[in-house]
């Protein structure tokens, strides 16, 4: 259930954040943390044990949302933050913290999206 909770949470943060971005003149930064925000002040107040987790996943996932359009289209960032769900949920049940694994966990699955993205495409990369 958990899981479930955490690739929603990531579907919604990076779609969210992505839309926000390209809709509006807030740009990538901004929009990732008006989104941030917004979800932890409504996540908050409800003292819901998996709340923290929750925002930190949401928080991630925002991440992958400040991609450009350029780069990765809609589709690909909802890719993206599904790699970054099953990333952020083997990291989160480490019994260790590492420091920078939310964004170094959006990099790979934004990087990882952009590789299926070409190889779909049928684009090659020349030496």
């Amino acid at each position: 259930m958990t899981y479930l909770l955490i690739i929603a949470t990531s579907l919604f943060g990076a779609h969210f954040t992505f839309r926000l971005a390209q809709r509006t003149h807030l740009g990538a930064i901004r929009a990732s943390t008006m989104s941030s925000l917004l979800f932890v002040a409504v996540t908050t107040p409800s003292g819901w044990l998996l709340a923290p987790k929750l925002q930190a996943a949401f928080f991630g996932a925002s991440f992958v949302g400040m991609s450009d359009a350029g780069r990765l289209s809609e589709k690909y960032i909802l890719l993206a933050a599904l790699i970054f769900s099953a990333l952020f949920f083997a990291v989160s049940q480490l019994p260790i913290s590492l420091g920078g694994s939310l964004g170094t966990s959006a990099f790979l699955a934004c990087l990882i999206a952009h590789a299926i993205n070409h190889r779909m495409s049928g684009v090659v990369a020349r030496p």
